[in-house]
């Protein structure tokens, strides 16, 4: 038995459910084929949309067999982190308050990766309950573990926009704070910098260490070593992932020449966007701006760096980073 088709029997079922739970093969083990990653450009070829519906069809069966087979152990649930065991209890939980619950994906869906092993599908779902239909912007996060294809994250725009709202609220942001779309979720937050305490040149109250950070929690602080002060810079979308990068001058007590700092958020980590490049202090009394992205080639980006031997400011077009390295 694999379905849950009577939830006025559910407290049996909860029963069954436990052993699910504690490792019973729920109709077929990790070898039987599911989600399974073909052998070849696994990313191109494995059919999403219809992982997606199977998704969607486990709403409306109750199916516990087919949750357990597409969640990982551990995912993000609509902002927050949770177990699968905990998800699909939550999930049950609704089910039997909303006994009368029908989902439904009306059009097609959109399918991107979005960084290294990982594809998100972004829907339009129809939810029906308690004689009430609401449409809502949803998508699920599939990550590439062994030969199998796992949702790590759940979610809807809505909630998503509730969360960046209390996220705000709960992270202060002062005023000079810089604003954008860094975690590529659609909505902006607050980026900022916290200067190390600097008692004389190069020598501060333990490392020399810049942080950056947002008004969103979730979004880890970016560490910049060797800086004293700075201020960051919206760069705006470099490698055309759907977010914007974070750009930085490290200021030092010392030389006219710095090394100018492009960094991207790609699956959680912060990484450069484009390698750092040297700048002089007359490149910025020019007011020359030092990347962009190009304005004809989406993913690339223009930079411009200062010459050592010439002190000439040079440009030259750098692809930008989008993925993580194996």
């Amino acid at each position: 038995m694999t379905r849950i088709q009577n939830l006025n029997h559910l407290p049996l079922r909860v029963m069954w459910i436990c052993g699910v739970f504690a490792g019973l093969s729920c109709g077929g083990t990790e070898d039987s084929g599911w989600l399974k990653v073909p052998e070849a450009d696994p990313t191109e070829r494995a059919d999403f949309s219809a992982y997606v519906q199977d998704w969607n069809d486990a709403h409306n069966e109750k199916d516990v067999a087919t949750f357990s087979r597409l969640y990982a152990d551990s995912l993000v649930f609509y902002g927050e982190r949770t177990s699968k065991n905990a998800c699909i209890e939550k999930k049950l939980s609704a089910f039997r308050k909303q006994p009368d619950f029908v989902q439904r994906i009306p059009d097609a869906i959109a399918v991107q990766e979005v960084g290294k092993d990982q594809v998100r599908c972004d829907f339009s779902k129809q939810v029906s309950s308690n004689g009430e239909s609401r449409t809502y912007a949803g998508y699920l996060i599939f990550e590439r573990m062994g030969d199998t294809w796992r949702i790590v994250n759940e979610g809807d725009k809505t909630t998503d926009k509730n969360l960046e709202a209390k996220a705000r609220n709960s992270v202060p942001a002062p005023p000079d704070a810089i604003r954008g779309d860094f975690n590529g979720d659609g909505y902006k937050e607050a980026a900022w910098l916290i200067p190390p305490t600097v008692e004389q040149c190069g020598d501060c109250d333990g490392e020399c260490t810049c942080v950056i950070r947002f008004s969103n929690p979730q979004i880890p602080d970016l560490i910049i070593r060797n800086c004293r002060e700075g201020r960051p810079s919206n760069l705006s979308d470099l490698n055309n992932n759907g977010s914007d990068e974070i750009g930085l001058l490290p200021g030092w007590c010392t030389s006219c020449w710095h090394d100018y700092k492009a960094f991207t958020l790609l699956g959680g980590t912060w990484v450069y966007a484009v390698e750092p490049f040297p700048t002089h202090c007359n490149q910025w009394d020019e007011g020359i701006v030092a990347v962009e992205p190009h304005g004809t080639k989406p993913g690339f980006a223009v930079i411009r760096y200062t010459d050592w031997d010439d002190f000439e400011v040079k440009t030259k077009v750098v692809k930008a980073r989008r993925i993580l390295d194996p």
